[in-house]
């Protein structure tokens, strides 16, 4: 599941760069103006400063570069949908050796689109697939899924062009992931966005949350909104690019990584139930909630890895963040029977006790 972490990293430094992109935009309007300023109080002509002025002002007055800024905003959201989404899929291909313990709606929808795709095949000529190849590898599913299925994965994560939240989360249902509105809602990093610029208080996040959290993807909406206007037309009214700056990519990278932490606990639950993780066990000790001190058994952990904690219906996934043996920071630990701490990030939402059982990948 490494990649999953690479395509957030991936998205994240294009976020950085429309931001700075953005700074730039603003920066030239103080540079224009600095430079009308010593061209009067000096009576000096700046020629191609001037022209240069001259030429930006003029774009900048345009909303060329905000439609630049919601076009690639936009883009490499989509693009990181798809991808995360995608190797999802391959992972659980990766670990469900049989037709039949693949998610039912996954299955259903694979189906459905086959259906679709040989009813209207030039509906989705741009999919490199032949009706011939899509029912070969349909069939290739029952005895093979990784082949199967990851030969029609176009099929599969085929979805609505505009990735408003409905659509996303249609995306997740059709791969049998379960309650993933919820999982994007509840989570720490998502939730931090808008408690920590006051947008809303812990009561009424949590009212939301109860009531319909529509409200909570509403940049996510006016985003999509945009990027249709600026699509097809010129686009007078926007949003400032300075709150673009400041809060539109905050909050997508927010909703970024919860849905990527949501996309990581179900494939963990799926290995999980399919038998595929090894039981650590439980703790000796707690510390803060977030260290635990723990027997690895015969077990090779290392920094950066997943472990599963579970405490009869609650699920969750914790990254390793540091490991010590006798007291002293180790990147790893492959010796037997050993008693080690291991400390994950401290968040309220990762808060464990001696009552959990801890698996990592076999």
């Amino acid at each position: 599941m490494i990649n999953l972490r690479f395509y957030f990293d991936e998205y994240k430094r294009q976020l950085a760069e429309i931001r700075t992109f953005i700074q730039s935009v603003e920066l030239q309007k103080d540079v224009i103006s600095e430079i009308e300023f010593y061209e009067n109080k000096e009576k000096k002509r700046l020629n191609l400063l001037l022209q240069y002025s001259a030429i930006i002002k003029q774009v900048v007055e345009t909303p060329i570069q905000y439609n630049a800024a919601i076009i690639s905003i936009y883009g490499c959201f989509e693009q990181y949908i798809d991808n995360v989404f995608n190797e999802y899929c391959l992972a659980i291909y990766g670990i469900v050796d049989k037709y039949d313990n693949l998610p039912e709606k996954m299955k259903e929808k694979h189906i459905k689109k086959l259906g679709e795709f040989l009813s209207n095949p030039q509906r989705y000529k741009n999919y490199d697939l032949t009706d011939k190849q899509a029912v070969k590898n349909a069939v290739e599913a029952f005895n093979n899924p990784k082949e199967g299925f990851g030969n029609n994965q176009k099929l599969i994560l085929s979805h609505g062009g505009n990735l408003k939240i409905e659509q996303i989360l249609e995306l997740a249902n059709d791969l049998g992931i379960k309650n993933f509105e919820k999982s994007i809602v509840s989570n720490y990093l998502f939730k931090s966005y808008f408690l920590k610029r006051e947008l809303f208080n812990e009561e009424t996040y949590n009212r939301l949350i109860s009531n319909g959290s529509k409200r909570l993807f509403e940049m996510l909406d006016r985003l999509v909104q945009e990027r249709n206007n600026v699509a097809h037309g010129w686009v007078e009214t926007r949003i400032k690019l300075s709150d673009i700056a400041s809060e539109y990519i905050d909050y997508m990278e927010s909703l970024a990584e919860s849905i990527l932490e949501g996309l990581i606990k179900s494939f963990y639950i799926i290995k999980y139930e399919n038998d595929k993780m090894c039981l650590i066990g439980k703790p000796l000790k707690v510390i803060d909630h977030h260290i635990i001190c723990i027997n690895n058994r015969e077990i090779v952990l290392h920094k950066e890895d997943y472990l599963l904690a579970v405490k009869g219906n609650i699920i969750k996934v914790i990254t390793i963040k540091s490991i010590q043996k006798d007291g002293v920071d180790i990147e790893h630990i492959k010796e037997k029977n050993v008693d080690i701490g291991v400390g994950f990030e401290k968040r309220v939402d990762l808060n464990v006790d001696e009552k959990y059982e801890f698996y990592c990948e076999k």
